[in-house]
């Protein structure tokens, strides 16, 4: 959900031998400029004092190309709690211009519009 009105694309995860896959897909005219991801325990999510993401501290980052439509994450599985938290969030350009995007879900907490959601490895049951 890009600027918290637009979709703007999804956000898919998977598992691939001992990999945990995050890929961002952006839909239509939109393109991805910047992407953060934590993966983690709920518990580890980083926030300020407020409980607003702090989106400096997510252990993933990547810029990207002019024109990217498209961005995959590999983790391994073998550093991940079975249950965990996913906070995808990117940099997007589109029809409305630069908008900030996040993977939708329950709210983050503080008083942004960031979201997260959780994910269990074991519901793909490999």
């Amino acid at each position: 959900m890009a600027g918290q009105h637009y979709d703007s694309g999804n956000v898919e995860v998977a598992i691939d031998g001992e990999n945990l896959l995050v890929t961002y897909t952006m839909e239509g005219d939109w393109v991805l400029n910047a992407t953060h991801l934590f993966v983690g325990e709920c518990s580890e999510r980083p926030a300020n004092k407020s409980g607003n993401p702090k989106i400096g501290h997510f252990p993933y980052a990547a810029t990207h190309a002019q024109g990217t439509t498209s961005y995959t994450y590999s983790i391994p599985i073998a550093s991940l709690p079975n249950c965990l938290c996913i906070a995808a969030h990117a940099e997007v350009s589109g029809p409305s211009g630069n908008e900030t995007a996040w993977g939708a879900g329950l709210p983050y907490g503080g008083n942004s519009w960031a979201m997260y959601f959780e994910y269990c490895l074991d519901q793909c049951g490999s």
